[in-house]
């Protein structure tokens, strides 16, 4: 066989002469997994060299039916006696058919082996399934034992907190008469001894007022009415509210107006919950700021909505807790040391009421310098 391959950008050739006592060398040389062998057929049939050359006899190959001219697959018993598997090509240009067989023993080895791993990966994603199932099952039991849990609470403290209510209430009025001199007069100490308890009974009376608040919110019977409202006359009245306060605290309480032409959209509010949350956030600023310190409540434009900001200049939050802010019953560390009254209830409403208007709230602090509560609302 010449074999001629043409050198590019060149016109030389380089020409190879191989004879067909070589190409059936190499092939009888091959090797199908540790016991097949490739040989070669001629157009009689006849198995042209291979390692059982002695043994042939005439065109044995013939009776394999799969070595047509279109090629094919079969079993049979080759000329060592050993049961194979054969596929065969047929090489058009010289019409010689090409057959590498393998021994069924090791074909079938290495299907049982193929079938074996797909029933041990079977096996393992039914069990993984079945673990999966088991888990998803036991997540939704104690899930649904949670909400019972917290559905039960949830009605437990608020029937606790309306059972708290009336006595409270009761007393409330009982300790303003006697602190009135309506019972007759007190002396100083008298007075300034029912003063402090008058003021204990108010806290004890706003604890109750957060309790029902938070299960009305995790009930989802927190009503909310919104309407238009300007930004500017809400949050002057709010302001006002609590400019007391922050007089006998020695806190200046400033409201700050936007500046520049840019007009401030109207927002839908539910004025009396907003004013609360709004409210809680000037009354922490207030309470937790420093001597002769500042609370400054402002409003602007904040992309298509508006912004509401409340800054101090406070004890701050440690920055390993500001994540917990928002949690139930949760108040700093720095906080609790100044030994302020508190619940650590306030901020979590203020979150569902920011929240059930559409908006966002953000926080900003830096120990022993302050901080800076942003809320943001659509837009009217």
């Amino acid at each position: 066989v010449v074999i001629t391959a043409p050198l590019p950008y060149a016109s030389l050739a380089v020409m190879a002469i191989v004879t067909i006592g070589d190409v059936v060398g190499e092939i009888a040389q091959e090797r199908v997994g540790s016991f097949g062998r490739v040989y070669v057929v001629d157009r009689a049939g006849n198995i042209v060299f291979h390692e059982y050359e002695g043994i042939v006899s005439g065109p044995v190959a013939v009776a394999r039916p799969f070595m047509s001219v279109e090629g094919g697959a079969g079993t049979y018993r080759n000329e060592a006696g050993t049961d194979v598997t054969g596929v065969a090509i047929f090489a058009s240009g010289i019409g010689w058919t090409v057959v590498a067989e393998d021994p069924l023993s090791e074909a079938w080895a290495r299907k049982y082996q193929a079938i074996r791993l797909a029933v041990f990966l079977m096996v393992i994603g039914f069990a993984l399934f079945m673990l999966l199932a088991w888990s998803t099952r036991k997540i939704m039991g104690i899930a649904e034992r949670e909400r019972l849990l917290s559905a039960a609470k949830s009605e437990y403290v608020s029937l606790l907190a309306h059972q708290l209510r009336t006595p409270l209430a009761g007393t409330k009025w009982n300790l303003k008469t006697l602190a009135d001199g309506d019972w007759g007069p007190l002396n100083a100490k008298q007075k300034k001894f029912l003063e402090r308890s008058y003021e204990t009974n108010e806290q004890m009376i706003a604890l109750v007022r957060d309790l029902l608040d938070i299960t009305r919110i995790e009930e989802g019977r927190y009503g909310f009415e919104l309407k238009k409202a300007d930004l500017g006359t809400f949050l002057g009245k709010t302001v006002d509210d609590f400019r007391q306060q922050a007089k006998a605290a020695g806190i200046a309480l400033v409201l700050k107006k936007p500046r520049g032409r840019l007009r401030v959209p109207s927002v839908a509010l539910d004025a009396e919950k907003m004013a609360m949350a709004v409210g809680n956030l000037i009354d922490n600023a207030i309470r937790y700021n420093r001597p002769k310190g500042s609370v400054e409540v402002g409003y602007a434009r904040e992309g298509s909505g508006v912004a509401i900001i409340v800054a101090d200049t406070g004890v701050g939050i440690p920055k390993a807790q500001v994540g917990q802010l928002f949690q139930k019953f949760f108040r700093g560390e720095n906080v609790v040391k100044m030994q302020v009254q508190g619940f650590g209830l306030g901020l979590f409403i203020v979150k569902n009421i920011v929240e059930r208007h559409g908006g966002a709230i953000a926080v900003q602090s830096k120990e022993s310098e302050g901080t800076t509560f942003t809320i943001t609302l659509p837009a009217r």
